[in-house]
């Protein structure tokens, strides 16, 4: 049979193109409907939580509507956890996450994965914090059995600034500011090469930071090898602060820069 007409199919890394289609995808109806483009749009439709930066193959992810067993929480005495079910991002429930009421405390969750086949490793996150938030901490921290690789970045609310963990151990700032929003959920995402040690990028709603070529923290640790992903807040004053944590998703075989 012979091709009528032939086009180019831009490869731009969020999905793959649906060759059953004579034009361009998005662009052919079929009856009074459109079609579906890739299996990552079907899944979405049918309420995946993968939804915000779509990259990457899935390791975890977790709604949190069975509950919030599998997190680990740790931090100073009177914070905690609980499971919540007035505040979501998908779903009906979510993990609520909260400090105590002195300033400059914090609490965190974690979750401890198997070892992973090295690439580069994304966690993200959907949080909804008050005002009396300070900082929120993501961190990605990979123990090989003789050292412990540290990648780390935070965003401060009050000057909104992103802050990353050099290989130093020292913090330092991401060039530009970005914007939260209290009382709605902002979504977060950092990428770490565990091939080089290096960071690949971070996401904070809209915007995105290339972060190639920066190395991260690694040092002796002789743990047992496996995979630490762990998400954090610090209250700004002595008043309990509280967030709202909904869609964790870790991923493996994340691609490279640049950042669209």
């Amino acid at each position: 049979m012979a091709v009528i007409e032939t086009y180019t199919v831009r490869t731009r890394g969020y999905g793959l193109p649906d060759y059953a289609q004579p034009q361009p995808t998005g662009q052919v109806a079929v009856g009074p409907v459109y079609t579906s483009t890739d299996v990552g749009e079907l899944a979405a439709r049918l309420k995946s939580i993968d939804t915000f930066d779509r990259r990457g193959n899935i390791i975890f992810l977790d709604s949190f509507e069975d509950g919030i067993l599998k997190w680990e929480p740790t931090g100073g005495a009177g914070g905690g956890i609980a499971w919540e079910g007035n505040h979501a991002l998908h779903g009906g429930f979510c993990l609520k996450l909260y400090t105590n009421d002195l300033e400059g405390y914090s609490y965190q969750i974690a979750k401890r994965c198997a070892y992973p086949v090295l690439s580069k490793i994304g966690f993200e996150i959907a949080t909804q914090h008050d005002h009396f938030l300070s900082r929120v901490h993501m961190n990605i921290i990979l123990y090989d059995g003789v050292l412990q690789h540290f990648g780390s970045v935070h965003y401060d609310r009050v000057s909104d600034l992103c802050w990353y963990r050099n290989s130093g151990g020292v913090y330092v700032p991401l060039e530009g500011t970005v914007t939260t929003y209290d009382d709605v959920f902002n979504v977060m995402k950092l990428v770490i090469d565990f091939t080089k040690d290096e960071y690949v990028r971070f996401i904070i709603n809209n915007t995105a930071f290339d972060m190639s070529g920066i190395a991260i923290q690694s040092f002796g640790s002789p743990v047992p090898p496996y995979l630490y992903m762990s998400f954090a807040i610090t209250n700004n004053s002595d008043n309990v602060s509280t967030a709202y944590v909904d869609s964790a998703i870790i991923t493996q075989n994340e691609p490279a820069n640049p950042v669209e």
